[in-house]
């Protein structure tokens, strides 16, 4: 099995649905399990097929890659555009820290005609909300948030509580995904709401 099909089926493997159905996948977990003997796969793969314009090092491109832009790949690898991961390395505008990356950049990637630039930069924005759902932590600004909608919301469970409708929505008690739950609160401090 290529380095390749090895890092498509982890994926696989990590991704969850939220209560609604929409996938996504665990930043935590990808970057716990794609190693650097993976990467070196990948690497050997891509090198062959599409070895990257510039005269960098593929040390140096292994040891970026590791170290800030192997979310960025396997979105990449998943989509079917591994070959942009080097000029993803080369910019100060692409990287996992740099997530989610808007579409008005992802045009200026690739050497595409502009109709494949844009369904490039569609696709990959689409598929980066996957790997990089909202983190639930105190700064989330009190009472009210509002999200848009391409966020991936991490809720695995949520029931409807008793006496918990309102005119405007109903109040549920749910499970945020333990990856995305940075509230800081213990089993003593009871339940979490949210409105939905």
């Amino acid at each position: 099995m290529s380095g390749r099909d090895r890092l498509l089926r982890l994926l696989s493997d990590l991704e969850e649905n939220n209560v609604e159905g929409t996938p996504f996948i665990s930043e935590r977990g990808v970057l716990d399990k794609f190693n650097e003997g993976l990467l070196d796969e990948v690497l050997d793969e891509l090198y062959h097929h599409a070895p990257p314009e510039s005269g960098l090092a593929r040390k140096s491109y292994h040891q970026r890659i590791f170290k800030n832009c192997r979310l960025c790949l396997a979105i990449l690898i998943k989509i079917g555009r591994s070959e942009f991961i080097f000029r993803f390395c080369e910019s100060p505008r692409f990287g996992d820290d740099k997530l989610p990356i808007s579409k008005d950049i992802l045009l200026d990637i690739a050497d595409l005609d502009r109709s494949e630039k844009q369904i490039f930069a569609t696709v990959f924005y689409r598929n980066q909300f996957m790997f990089k759902p909202v983190t639930f932590d105190k700064t989330m600004g009190g009472v009210y948030t509002v999200l848009p909608p391409e966020i991936v919301v991490p809720i695995i469970r949520k029931k409807a509580l008793k006496d918990g409708e309102g005119g405007w929505s109903i109040v549920y008690e749910i499970e945020i995904h333990s990856d995305y739950d940075k509230l800081g609160h213990s089993p003593q401090d009871g339940e979490i709401s949210v409105s939905l």
